[in-house]
């Protein structure tokens, strides 16, 4: 199990996290529209994700039902990788925001999140300048 803690950013740099600009880089980050989190493990945090809650669906993807939540990155700190933190914090993440629409942007991830059974689109202009969206069936958790 993991526990989300909302963290204020820029996050302290930390060894293993693959997206460290994305962390550590104060002039990425959008106050109010993001929720970053450490996912802790006995105290120790082992991922981190970052909540878009103004993110919206590719033109030509069918509307939702009820508010969409997107996981705009997730980040596994490389000594829990392939342990499962991935998929327990994901698990967490519905758990925690229930009545959310779930849906990913994937950065190099689509074995991961195609695991879920999650629906792939692909923008129309191409993976070149757009990352795929995985988005949750209805009532996933």
């Amino acid at each position: 199990m993991v526990e989300l803690v909302a963290v204020t950013r820029p996050l302290p740099d930390a060894p293993g996290f693959q997206f460290r600009n994305r962390w550590v880089d104060y002039a990425l980050y959008t106050p109010g529209r993001y929720t970053t989190y450490s996912a802790m493990q006995s105290g120790q945090e082992v991922a981190r994700l970052e909540i878009d809650w103004k993110s919206g669906l590719y033109e030509g993807m069918d509307p939702v039902d009820g508010p969409l939540l997107e996981i705009e990155f997730l980040d596994v700190q490389e000594e829990w990788r392939r342990r499962g933190i991935g998929t327990l914090t994901v698990h967490e993440v519905a758990r925690t925001h229930p009545g959310h629409r779930l849906m990913a942007r994937s950065e190099d991830a689509d074995d991961f999140w195609g695991s879920f059974g999650w629906a792939r689109h692909d923008h129309a202009d191409g993976p070149r300048w757009y990352r795929p969206i995985y988005l949750a069936p209805e009532g996933w958790r």
